[in-house]
């Protein structure tokens, strides 16, 4: 499912040069998660609060200021600019839970948290995240989630495409209402939606 595949993308990234962050509330996650580098676990508003200021806030800063100065100095395009700084993955198990963090605090972390959902990926800084269908509406009434599936880009397991809202699938109608065995998941690839097959059970296994 879902959750498997996080820890799966976090897998696909160790060892690599970068920093990953995950953003959970389930114990095994948080395990599974710490075992593969990543360097912090969160799942409660005031630590992502703190996570934002001391690494994110900064760091977007910086970049913005390199970014600006690296193309216009140097005459580079933003894909150049982006081979020479480190990525950084976040890693966020169930959006709904996120969200709830986000808009549901005491601190005000939403402005923030809606520009790096706009604009963190030119300076280097990553977000994927999970939800069922059915929290569709329930996360559109905040305003990150607009910004986040935007660019419509991501993976949906178990078919049943017709009953999703956010990824525009080219599919037969004999497809659109099939559900999909475990595994199984459709994605759109160079301008075609395409089928995949995803991990089913923990990597280690």
């Amino acid at each position: 499912g879902k959750s498997i595949f996080t820890s799966y993308l976090a897998a696909l990234k160790q060892g690599q040069i970068c920093d990953m962050y995950a953003i959970t509330d389930k114990p095994e996650l948080k395990d599974n998660f710490l075992n593969l580098d990543v360097k912090e676990c969160i799942d409660n508003s005031e630590q992502l609060y703190n996570f934002l200021q001391q690494k994110i806030v900064p760091l977007f800063t910086e970049r913005s200021q390199l970014k600006v100065e690296y193309i216009r100095n140097q005459g580079h395009s933003v894909s150049d600019y982006l081979n020479i700084v480190k990525p950084i993955y976040i890693l966020i198990d169930e959006l709904p839970f996120f969200l709830d963090l986000v808009y549901n605090s005491q601190k005000n972390m939403s402005d923030f948290i809606e520009l790096c959902f706009q604009k963190g990926h030119q300076h280097g800084i990553y977000f994927f995240g999970t939800m069922n269908p059915n929290d569709y509406q329930l996360c559109l009434q905040k305003p990150a989630f607009k910004y986040f599936i935007q660019s419509k880009q991501g993976i949906h397991y178990g078919g049943m495409t017709d009953q999703q809202r956010i990824f525009d699938f080219d599919l037969p109608i004999s497809l659109r209402n099939k559900k999909l065995k475990p595994g199984y998941a459709f994605m759109n690839y160079k301008g075609k939606t395409i089928q995949i097959l995803t991990p089913v059970q923990d990597y280690e296994n």
